[in-house]
């Protein structure tokens, strides 16, 4: 797969097989900014993903997010990418907000949903 984070789905892919293969390397290089603390100890038996939903951050999305004080703050333009995993035999849901970053989509933030 291409390494040049040409665009959101282009960087969730990057990261999802980084983190299939234990590249914690790699997957630092999918986050703005570069992460120093994401422990990975070894790879995620990932088996599937899929995106289910794509917001682009217009005005309303960003004076949302903003509203509520989360860090980073979004920006017009970001892009919420709202994904299913499965891994174990369990499908889960995450949201990555992704960024144009001098060309390149990083991930700015990310959380899971209904995680035990």
């Amino acid at each position: 797969m291409a390494q040049d984070f040409t665009s959101p789905d282009v960087t969730l892919g990057i990261y999802i097989n980084a983190l299939r293969t234990g590249d914690k390397s790699k997957v630092l290089d999918c986050f703005y900014p570069k992460l120093d603390d994401f422990n990975l100890p070894q790879a995620v038996p990932i088996k599937s993903y899929k995106i289910l939903k794509r917001i682009v951050y217009g005005q309303k999305e960003t004076d949302d997010w903003n509203s509520k004080g989360i860090i980073p703050p979004a920006m017009l333009g970001d892009i919420d990418l709202q994904v299913e995993e499965e891994s174990k035999g369990e499908k889960w849901m995450y949201s990555y907000l992704m960024r144009n970053i001098s060309g390149e989509w990083k991930i700015i933030s990310h959380a899971m949903w209904d995680q035990p």
